[in-house]
């Protein structure tokens, strides 16, 4: 080994092809290291280093140094002062201090170390380990697969081509994946991460922006505030507690929100977003999505496309609403206070276990009751209506709306109105109100002591069972029966051996209808098992016997 120490003076000093040590003390020197492994020390002044070939050490020292490794693997040390520091060839590491110093890694697989000040980090071809250290730094991986880590300090980092793995650490950080398939991390701070082109995996802890770019991407949250975007592909978007805004945007993407306060917006693509826990937003927007909310107050829209939507909020003091927008939607409220509304398109909405609201919309809707007690108005088109089937105390109010309309109440006291249209008109097991509306309407009690309203137009009252409209406190009331229009059908009251039914005025006979005086209104009644004993009655309202005749009835 050779051991040259130079002076005070600007020199330049050269090694021989041994591994020599070389000292360039005070002055802008410049030191050649050749062939060996050498040992250069820039020390005092603005000097440059040359490794050249071999596994070389060089150290900067005081001053702005210029550090080239050259062939080899090499350490390059920049010291004080701002430096540049440039391995090239071979596996070399690269160690700034303090200052601004500007690190390239150069071919094969480099270390870079930014240290104090803010530095300028590129790793340049090969898989390459980058660390920004203190400081607010800029970090580029380039070429190759390479670890970046921004450190202390507001830095800027990408990745550049390959499968990056990047780390802001502390501070306000933006983080670039770019090309390939990258591991994207915020840590503390306030930071803008962008996945870029390629299956991009980014997280964050705090208030961050996060950006998949193209390619399916993976990005989570699990605290503060944030905001995420999927950008083009399947992306999976989830968050956990904090203020969050999702958005899926291009792409059939999942978005899923777990004790937080968010808002999910699907974007274009058929998108599945789901919420667990706080005050949620979902917007389906454009596309066939699903959309399932649990929380105290939620708020799903469909947008355009056939959406299924759910609420399962399982307190009653909680409030949900749910609306369909454009396309045949599917609604299904939970126990909370619920708004459903299905906008366009042939929608079936279901009430649940709270108050409701439900509108259909435009076209023809399904329209069903809850456990609770729901007002279901169906709006235009020709509607399905279904009171509430299970246990429970459910009443329903039913609003037919335009259209040709299809009414059914089940287990509970429902009031029901065809309103415009020719509308079916049917009660179920309880005592209901029925209204058949304008137009040329079926309206059916069913059982209970029901109350019947055919409104304007032609209508047929029908009877299908004796046990729907008993003799006594149990018989049915028809409020605004009209003869010269109207019509009541028995016809289904027969058994089917038993002789046909006849009208008999106002005398009563076996088998027989006949009409008895009450004040202003009239009993219509029919013997069903030939004793001549009524078995069935229905009260007719301010109408006269003579008002009846065998031709408004149907026997």
């Amino acid at each position: 080994m050779v051991r040259i120490i130079g002076t005070n003076l600007s020199e330049v000093i050269n090694s021989g092809i041994a591994a020599d040590l070389l000292f360039g003390r005070a002055g802008n020197d410049t030191l050649n290291g050749y062939l060996g492994n050498d040992t250069l020390w820039g020390e005092d002044g603005n000097d440059w280093l040359y490794g050249s070939l071999g596994d070389d050490w060089l150290y900067g020292g005081l001053g702005d140094d210029w550090l080239y490794g050259g062939g080899g693997n090499d350490s390059l040390y920049g010291g004080a002062g701002n430096n540049v520091l440039y391995g090239d060839n071979g596996h070399d590491r690269l160690f700034g201090e303090t200052g601004n110093d500007t690190f390239r890694g150069g071919n094969d697989n480099d270390s870079l170390f930014g240290n104090d000040g803010n530095d300028y980090l590129m790793g340049e071809p090969g898989n390459d380990s980058i660390s920004g250290e203190n400081g607010d730094d800029r970090l580029l991986g380039h070429e190759g697969d390479d670890i970046v880590l921004g450190g202390y300090g507001n830095d800027h980092a990408s990745g550049g081509d390959g499968n990056d793995t990047i780390t802001g650490g502390r501070g306000n950080d933006t983080l670039y994946g770019d090309l390939g398939n990258d591991s994207l991390g915020g840590d503390e701070g306030a930071d803008s991460l962008f996945g870029g082109a390629g299956n991009d995996t980014i997280w964050s802890m705090v208030d961050d922006l996060l950006n998949g770019g193209d390619g399916d991407d993976l990005l989570y949250t699990t605290g503060g505030n944030t905001t995420l975007q999927g950008g083009a592909g399947t992306d999976v978007l989830s968050v956990t507690t904090g203020v969050n805004f999702l958005y899926g945007e291009l792409g059939n993407d999942r978005l899923s929100s777990r004790n937080a306060d968010s808002i999910l917006h699907g974007g274009y693509g058929n998108d599945a977003l789901d919420a667990y826990g706080g005050n949620c937003t979902l917007i389906g927007a454009e596309g066939d999505d699903e959309l399932l909310a649990v929380g105290m107050r939620t708020l799903l829209d469909g947008g355009n496309g056939n959406d299924r939507l759910w609420s399962r909020n399982i307190l009653s003091s909680s409030s949900e609403t749910l609306i369909g927008g454009a396309g045949n939607d599917w609604l299904n409220a939970g126990y909370g206070n619920s708004l459903l509304s299905g906008g366009s398109g042939k929608d079936t909405l279901s009430a649940g276990g709270g108050r409701c609201l439900v509108s259909g919309g435009s076209d023809d809707d399904q329209l069903s009751g809850g456990s609770g007690n729901s007002t279901l108005n169906g709006d235009d088109g020709n509607d399905y209506f279904g009171g509430y089937s299970g246990r429970g105390s459910g009443s329903a109010t039913m609003n037919g709306g335009a259209g040709n309309d299809t009414m059914a109440s089940f287990a509970a006291s429902d009031w029901l109105s065809g309103d415009d249209g020719n509308d079916w008109v049917s009660g179920g097991a309880r005592n209901d109100t029925l209204f058949g509306g304008n137009g040329n309407d079926r309206v059916e009690g069913g059982a209970g002591t029901d109350r019947l309203h055919g409104g304007a137009g032609s209508d047929m009252f029908e009877f299908y069972e004796v046990s729907e409209s008993t003799v006594g406190a149990g018989r049915d009331i028809i409020v605004d029966f009209n003869s010269q229009d109207d019509e009541i059908s028995l016809f289904w009251l027969r058994e089917d051996s038993a002789p046909r039914f006849s009208w008999s005025g106002e005398t009563a006979s076996a088998y027989g209808v006949w009409a008895v005086a009450q004040g202003s209104n009239t009993l219509l009644r029919l013997d069903h098992d030939g004793d001549a004993v009524a078995d069935f009655e229905v009260l007719l309202l301010n109408t006269r016997t003579s008002d009846i005749t065998q031709d408004c009835l149907k026997l």
